[in-house]
């Protein structure tokens, strides 16, 4: 299953790096396990108690809840994530950690308004 973590932007900023990106999705058996390897690739819980984040922006990571069920697919806000990116390029926002180690980068759907439409739309 696939488990998504979603950064807040606390103090104003995103954390970016070769780890981590605005969202980071990562297969894993089970909650414990995603929260476990989320923690191993830089992600932190508990930012604002530990003195690491912003107080009034909140905690820059929250752990998945044990009761949250993953997806089959990588996922950001029940889409699929479908646009694989490269880092190279800087056009990524997301990265994706599978079970078998390997890693990808991909960009989160988003939200945008459709002038043709007259109403907001997802990108994929």
């Amino acid at each position: 299953m696939f488990y998504t973590f979603r950064q807040n932007n606390s103090g104003g900023e995103y954390d970016i790096n070769d780890k981590v990106n605005e969202v980071v999705v990562i297969e894993a058996d089970s909650v414990v396990e995603a929260n476990d390897k989320a923690e191993a690739v830089g992600i932190y819980f508990n930012g604002v108690e530990n003195d690491l984040d912003c107080e009034c922006c909140g905690d820059r990571w929250d752990a998945i809840c044990e009761e949250a069920e993953g997806f089959d697919v990588p996922t950001y806000y029940d889409r699929p994530i479908t646009k694989v990116g490269s880092k190279q390029t800087g056009k990524t926002d997301v990265v994706i950690y599978y079970k078998d180690g390997s890693r990808q980068y991909a960009v989160a759907p988003f939200y945008e308004w459709n002038e043709d439409a007259g109403a907001y739309e997802w990108s994929n």
